[in-house]
């Protein structure tokens, strides 16, 4: 019965990472929030590894609780986090932000990776 239960938890928790899904930037300058800003034409969730590639703004915009589980910012790309908005991310810490190439993260807001935050 154990072995069993471990079995079911050790499936949920893997599930999360094998259907994890890329979303990537689609506009130039946006609110994270607008589900027509992404590839995947969703606002990213707590599955998505997120790509932000497209010179331009990315706004998480104050009030707002984005989700991810993981975030790179490449090339001129930038992402805002405005005051009193949140990004959760939900990955590993080791990878949690990967910023490549003069992507820049701006932060007024806040940052949760797992149990911590930034």
């Amino acid at each position: 019965m154990k072995v069993k239960i471990f079995l079911f938890i050790l499936s949920i928790i893997s599930s999360q990472y094998l259907l994890a899904v890329t979303a990537t930037w689609t506009a130039v300058n946006g609110n994270w929030d607008n589900p027509s800003n992404w590839s995947t034409n969703l606002v990213p969730d707590a599955s998505t590894d997120v790509v932000i590639t497209i010179p331009g703004d990315v706004t998480i915009p104050a009030g707002f609780t984005a989700s991810a589980l993981s975030v790179t910012i490449q090339g001129v790309a930038e992402l805002f986090i405005a005051e009193t908005a949140v990004l959760n991310i939900t990955g590993s810490t080791t990878d949690a932000i990967t910023i490549i190439g003069g992507g820049q993260l701006h932060n007024k807001g806040f940052i949760n990776v797992g149990n911590g935050g930034i």
